[in-house]
């Protein structure tokens, strides 16, 4: 979920080389916080089924 913006644990810009690339940074860039982006990346339903995001938001969020 770091990586999808486009930027590493340094500040530094990367290439997300993903086919999903573009529809993952949508949301991760209009998240305003920690709590916001891993709803939005668990909303995904091309990555993460309704049931598997229900069963990782708690612990996502949480890390």
């Amino acid at each position: 979920m770091r990586y999808v913006g486009g930027v590493d644990e340094k500040g530094q810009s990367i290439e997300v080389k993903d086919p999903l690339a573009q529809r993952l940074r949508e949301p991760s860039d209009a998240a305003g916080t920690p709590e916001q982006k891993v709803a939005a990346l668990l909303a995904v339903r091309e990555v993460f089924s309704a049931g598997l995001a229900t069963n990782l938001s708690a612990p996502v969020t949480e890390a």
